[in-house]
């Protein structure tokens, strides 16, 4: 949730660092889509930043996340959609569920951005503007800002609660990344509110939550889980070039990790379809706007296998054999599957902290 600019920051808050994170139902986003969006012209390292997300969002960074998979939905590889510099009406105070909210609503209403189910808004600040978050605790609001008591954080928007109709797009998913000094781009918060915004994306609601311990005070996410070390970890991405990154929980292997060599890419299949939607934005004073947006999309698959190391030098892959038994109710040990009459089960916590089959697949 929350990338805190310092450990000491959260350190009253330890997270239950080996305990497994449970699925709660709710939304992952399936193969990214990135729009950075650099706000003002001393919005820093735009080239390098975008460099970065390119690279690692195609990278075994996100082929481990497929541990994370849903019943509905499926974690794969994604991309760096678009970027741009926001120049006009900068602001160098917002508070972000008033206007930041405004701002990105102000976005989709005039056709700067449409937004799918696997669109997210990366926010780059500039150094001369900062953001607040506000949070509620027994109904007292509570607020920390940008580069001091908070540092960055990933979040969503309910697009109804603003008049606006995208049919199945209910929610804009954006993170706020702050520019708190220093020589370089801050690798270490881009990739942990990437991380987390793949895998629970609208967790700050909890009836929306995906994979996330809604125990753990210091934030609960994958990433969160790992902010006390091991905290970053390194991978090479689709360039070529190695990158340092945020470090995730993984529920599988019950530790932080970067990568897992144990997930291998083994096939990925591009297709380009042109697609036209209609937005339909009606503000409150009932005044109705409808814009047409024609674009084309390309739509990248990516297939991972789970191979095992057998002695010496072979490597074999295992696969879910084709078998008879319980589909419902318990299970004993996570991540395990079975094929029952053409349906992949996974044992995972689907509901709560207890271990249950659910259907994510086909074999």
């Amino acid at each position: 949730m929350i990338f805190p600019i310092t450990a000491i920051a959260a350190i009253a808050a330890l997270p239950t660092a080996f305990a497994a994170v449970p699925y709660h139902g709710g939304p992952v986003v399936s193969n990214i889509e990135i729009t950075t969006i650099f706000y003002g012209t001393g919005a820093r390292f735009q080239s390098q930043i975008n460099q970065f997300y390119t690279a690692i969002v195609n990278s075994p960074y996100v082929d481990w996340l497929s541990e994370y998979n849903t019943p509905t939905q499926k974690i794969g590889r994604g991309r760096l959609l678009t970027s741009f510099t926001e120049t006009s009406n900068i602001q160098t105070h917002m508070v972000d569920n008033t206007d930041v909210h405004n701002y990105f609503v102000n976005l989709v209403k005039t056709g700067k951005i449409s937004p799918n189910a696997n669109s997210y808004y990366a926010l780059h600040l500039q150094q001369s503007t900062k953001v607040d978050y506000v949070w509620y605790t027994n109904g007292v609001p509570n607020t920390c800002s940008t580069c001091s008591g908070c540092g960055a954080w990933h979040t969503f928007i309910k697009l109804a609660d603003y008049g606006v109709n995208i049919p199945g797009v209910p929610y804009l998913y954006y993170g706020i990344l702050p520019d708190c000094g220093g020589s370089s781009y801050d690798a270490i918060a881009i990739s942990h509110e990437l991380h987390e915004t793949i895998t629970d994306p609208a967790g700050d609601e909890a009836a929306l939550a995906a994979w996330c311990d809604l125990n753990d005070t210091s934030g609960g996410e994958i990433t969160d889980k790992c902010e006390f070390g091991p905290s970053s970890g390194s991978v090479v991405g689709a360039d070529g070039k190695t990158y340092t990154v945020a470090n995730s929980w993984s529920n599988v292997l019950n530790k932080c990790i970067a990568t897992n060599p144990n997930i291998k890419t083994t096939t990925t299949t591009t297709t380009t379809k042109a697609a036209t939607s209609t937005t339909k934005a009606v503000t409150s004073n009932a005044t109705t706007t409808t814009k047409a947006v024609t674009s084309s999309a390309t739509k990248t698959t990516t297939t991972t296998t789970t191979t095992t190391k057998a002695s010496g030098t072979t490597k074999t892959t295992t696969k879910a054999p084709q078998t008879t038994g319980s589909t419902t109710g318990a299970c004993s040990t996570f991540g395990a599957t079975q094929c029952v009459n053409h349906v992949q089960y996974q044992c995972a916590y689907y509901n709560g902290n207890t271990l249950t089959w659910g259907a994510w697949g086909s074999c």
